[in-house]
């Protein structure tokens, strides 16, 4: 019995080794995949923050293109957009051409 026991001993302590070498092996390899799976999270979000800052540099582009436009439209009335007068302050009413109450 002593040769059995002996036997089922070192198969016991055979199986420990390989079972932990076992464990061992699981382990690194789901601490692989957790370290691959940060770094797409982590590209992931570096992605998002860049379509963000993007689509703000849109919106500020957009924005003073519109304010340039705007200011263009206001500059293009030019003579239009005043209103004449004479030394006086006043309308020049005979320059106009136009008719008066009275005809003249």
């Amino acid at each position: 019995m002593g040769v059995v026991a002996a036997i089922a001993a070192a198969a016991g302590t055979a199986y420990s080794v390989s079972s932990s070498e076992e464990q061992q092996r699981r382990a690194k390899a789901e601490g692989e995949n957790q370290s691959e799976r940060q770094r797409a999270l982590e590209k992931s979000e570096q992605q998002r923050l860049a379509d963000e800052d993007a689509a703000e540099e849109r919106l500020r582009t957009r924005d003073s293109q519109k304010s340039r436009q705007r200011a263009l439209a206001a500059g293009a009335q030019g003579r239009a957009g005043t209103v004449l007068t004479n030394p006086l302050g006043l309308p020049d009413e005979s320059s106009s051409g136009k008719k008066t109450i009275l005809g003249v």
